[in-house]
């Protein structure tokens, strides 16, 4: 059986991809270059400009078939382009600032110090380019020139995403970009002590996919109609549209996470498959529209269903372009005649840079992730009932079991995934205590509970 599912609902937005680049240079400019310029990095103490950087969100959670899940917000290289005011030329190579990288709390930064003589007004414009090696971009270039390269890893037919896109294993990361901005405007002072924002977004969209319906088991997910290849920015953010052609795109493209061996559907929403595959963004056409093609069993009754990028809700069909840095969720649900989808459009967020994956979560007032393991809770000095909800992505059947040593935590009972305690009345100075969660033998994290003084 082979049918055409006509989508249900749909919610447009902007996505992001992956890898190196290929070239396309102008000839080099003169540029008036300060005679004692120091690329070093210094202390903010010592003036300069200081970048603070936000980087894409990722998942709160591991997924137990997914192997890529810090790859969505690692850096191991990050490439610093240096412009004229005007943007029209690149005045020294890049300077990968990754080894001076400072993360602090929610903030990640990098001072730089520039000595300008009196003809200059240190005035630039600044480019950031992350998990890519050097691109091939000679001194007088232009910005412009900098956002038109191609992303050299691409997609072809038949591909494997693992390989294509990320990489080596061992060193799978998603190329991010961004441009250093004072509010709107691209011109920044390297010599007034500023404090500048720059906001970091992937190359690649993301497609995930939950399986609501208990009679439908999917066993093959094939991505069709993807672009091949992307610029290095985001053309939606100029005036200028560079976009790839529609018709240069791939397909047959196998999955990037592994899929289950029986993904039978669950009305509880806890079947899916989160980076399903990433891709590139593309302009959907009648001509050229990216879909999945979901193969499977329908009631004991083999099925092939195809999932395309558009929108009918109105009656008329609208085709939905895939955009940089969003995650498209396709949906799998019941129908009066078998099976029913929906695509959501939500965009990849961008301004969280400490969230950490934890096998175990733990979510209530006053929580916070603070590493993989790591878990705290904010407690006034009154104390009280304390009750948080736990997830866990282990796969294996289990209960959730809570213990302490700490005296000032009494009471604790858990119930499914409900942990509650009592938290003392605290008197004297701040002072931290320690629940360890765990869930069967599969594994544990820490909650630490973090307590005001009176």
């Amino acid at each position: 059986m082979k049918t055409n599912i006509m989508q249900k609902a749909l919610t447009a937005a902007a996505f992001l991809l992956l890898a190196g680049l290929s070239s396309c240079n102008k000839e080099a400019a003169s540029v008036l270059q300060p005679e004692d310029a120091n690329t070093d990095p210094v202390s903010s103490e010592l003036g300069g400009i200081t970048f603070h950087f936000n980087f894409g969100g990722q998942e709160t959670q591991v997924l137990p078939r997914a192997i890529h899940d810090t790859p969505e917000w690692t850096i191991n290289k990050l490439w610093m382009y240096e412009f004229s005011k005007d943007g029209e030329a690149l005045l020294k190579d890049p300077v990968d600032i990754s080894q001076y990288f400072l993360p602090s709390g929610s903030d990640a930064k990098y001072t730089y110090k520039l000595y300008v003589n009196e003809e200059d007004d240190g005035v630039r414009q600044f480019f950031f380019v992350s998990n890519i090696d050097k691109v091939d971009l000679a001194i007088g270039a232009s910005l412009q020139d900098l956002k038109k390269k191609v992303m050299l890893k691409q997609l072809s037919t038949n591909s494997n995403q693992l390989v294509t896109l990320l990489g080596t294993s061992g060193d799978y990361v998603i190329p991010m970009t961004g441009q250093a901005l004072n509010g709107t405007n691209p011109n920044v002072y390297v010599t007034q002590n500023n404090q500048i924002d720059v906001k970091m977004t992937r190359v690649v969209a993301r497609i995930d996919i939950y399986n609501y319906h208990p009679d439908l088991t999917i066993t093959e997910i094939k991505l069709n109609n993807a672009a091949t290849k992307s610029y290095l920015y985001n053309p939606a953010a100029d005036t200028e549209s560079f976009s790839i052609p529609s018709n240069d795109v791939a397909n047959g493209v196998s999955m990037f996470a592994s899929l289950p061996n029986s993904f039978s559907g669950a009305r509880d929403g806890s079947k899916f498959i989160k980076k399903a595959f990433y891709l590139y963004e593309k302009i959907n056409t009648s001509l050229s529209t990216t879909n999945l093609i979901i193969k499977g069993k329908f009631k004991g009754q083999d099925i092939e269903y195809t999932v395309p990028f558009v929108r009918n809700d109105t009656g008329t069909v609208e085709y939905v372009d895939i955009r940089r840095n969003h995650i498209y969720t396709i949906n799998f649900g019941n129908s009066k005649t078998g099976v029913s989808f929906s695509i959501m459009d939500t965009p990849w967020s961008m301004y969280h840079f400490n969230e950490f994956f934890s096998p175990i979560t733990v979510s209530g007032t006053g929580v916070a992730a603070k590493d993989v393991n790591k878990w705290e809770l904010s407690v006034s000095n009154t104390g009280g009932l304390q009750t948080l909800t736990l997830g866990t992505s282990y796969t294996a059947t289990g209960a959730y079991s809570a213990i302490t040593s700490d005296s000032w935590i009494t009471g604790i009972t858990v119930s499914g995934n409900t942990l509650k305690f009592n938290v003392n009345n605290n008197s004297g100075a701040e002072r931290t205590g320690l629940v360890t969660i765990s869930y069967g033998t599969e594994g544990s994290v820490n909650l630490y509970v973090k307590q005001a003084s009176l």
